[in-house]
């Protein structure tokens, strides 16, 4: 089983058909609405970042100022 989080910005009658033709889907087993009171959102970027290896602990000390994570570091392109 998976979980999918689908934000959609509408009034209540667009919101109504969206939540309409995803229950129409075979494999979906249960839609629960979120308003914004009881919910967080978040923006999530990835950014490729070309550093050599003498500014790659830089660039890792940037990431950490700002509470990023770095996901993959490698050697070739």
């Amino acid at each position: 089983m998976s979980r999918m989080t689908i934000v959609v910005s509408a009034e209540d009658t667009p919101l109504e058909q969206v939540t309409k033709q995803l229950n129409k889907l075979i494999n979906v087993i249960k839609i629960v609405e979120q308003d914004e009171d009881n919910s967080v959102s978040r923006e999530l970027a990835l950014i490729k970042v070309r550093a050599d290896a003498s500014t790659r602990s830089q660039v890792s000390e940037a990431a950490n100022l700002f509470r990023a994570k770095v996901i993959d570091v490698s050697r070739s392109r």
